[in-house]
């Protein structure tokens, strides 16, 4: 009986480990945005101010655009970047999005689309 418990107690520790949390278990828990789960979306923590620390945690931005920029935010927050004052003039704001993106991020995320990052509160797409 002992022999069966020590294994059903196995099976239950490596079960919670192959079944981590979802993204929508971070988002409600507000984590950071990770490389280890780069399909994440990420969205503006909208505790943290513009030009101060890093703002990118998991979440859907409530921004009516956010599904067309997800991409966009992602790279954001994969490079540490988006969130400080001349930040378009870095050499990665020239770097497209994605893959399907023939833009670089600094067109992607202008003024045009209602989308700059910069000091407004529908451009830093902060979380729902």
């Amino acid at each position: 009986m002992k022999k069966i418990l020590i294994v059903l107690f196995g099976v239950l520790v490596f079960q919670g480990y192959v079944f981590a949390d979802s993204w929508e278990e971070r988002a409600e828990r507000k984590a950071p945005w990770s490389v280890e789960f780069p399909d994440d979306p990420a969205c503006w923590n909208a505790d943290v101010g513009w030009d101060t620390e890093y703002p990118w945690i998991v979440g859907i931005g409530k921004h009516f655009l956010f599904e067309d920029f997800v991409d966009c935010y992602r790279f954001c927050a994969k490079n540490n970047t988006c969130y400080r004052a001349g930040w378009a003039e870095d050499d990665i704001a020239s770097a497209p999005c994605s893959s399907l993106s023939a833009k670089p991020l600094r067109e992607r995320l202008n003024l045009g689309y209602g989308m700059a990052l910069g000091n407004h509160e529908i451009s830093k797409s902060v979380c729902k």
